[in-house]
């Protein structure tokens, strides 16, 4: 299995701004509901095998995953189980056993 170490910046763009949807790329809506999805029924825990199906099965950068996570989390809609504190970049620690990742409802 490839690490995936460092692949959570996409190049070209700030980590902070989603590529544009004119471009061909997904919307950061779409990224969100497809976590929530992922997360319904009960907590989740996401390492780099979980993290490396998500890649492959929607083909998205891991930047957008952690973006869209970051801004769920932000909203109080998931809470990372394992996080200590805030986190302003990587919102899901993939490597060693992961996190384990919850989905809180809808706001």
């Amino acid at each position: 299995m490839r690490k995936l170490a460092g692949w959570w910046r996409s190049p070209g763009r700030r980590s902070t701004e989603f590529a544009s949807e004119e471009e061909g790329h997904v919307s950061e809506a779409e990224v969100q509901q497809y976590w929530l999805r992922r997360l319904a029924g009960g907590p989740h825990r996401i390492g780099y095998a979980e993290f490396a199906d998500m890649m492959e099965e929607t083909d998205w950068f891991p930047a957008d995953l952690q973006r869209a996570l970051g801004d769920l989390i932000k909203a109080g809609r998931v809470r990372n189980l394992d996080a200590a504190g805030k986190r302003r970049t990587r919102f899901v620690h993939f490597d060693k056993d992961g996190e384990r990742l919850e989905f809180l409802g809808e706001s």
